[in-house]
């Protein structure tokens, strides 16, 4: 499988959500960076983190808008990324 087909792969095992793509996204030693702070440091923590979220919320869709690969950098921008955040403190949230 080629770079592309891997990380479009990825965006919609959120929309899913499908665990056993991201477990198959991701080598036992990866560091997945969010770009508000959060990291995660192996495989493990990903999974987890993958698992929790998608518990309390739910992505509805995800579009790439670009994607870069040249050698061993891709880059993937999206907008527009529609997420619901259902149950957190008794209440229903939304963040479009």
């Amino acid at each position: 499988m080629d770079k592309e087909q891997i990380i479009r792969n990825y965006f919609r095992a959120w929309l899913s959500p499908n665990l056993e793509v991201v477990q198959n996204t991701f080598d036992e030693n990866a560091i997945y960076s969010e770009c508000y702070g959060p990291v995660y440091r192996n495989k493990k923590e990903i999974i987890s983190w993958f698992e929790n979220w998608n518990k309390q919320g739910k992505v509805i869709a995800w579009p790439i808008e670009r994607l870069i690969i040249n050698g061993d950098t891709s880059i993937a921008e999206w907008r527009d990324c529609k997420i619901v955040c259902v149950r957190m403190n008794d209440s229903l949230n939304l963040f479009l």
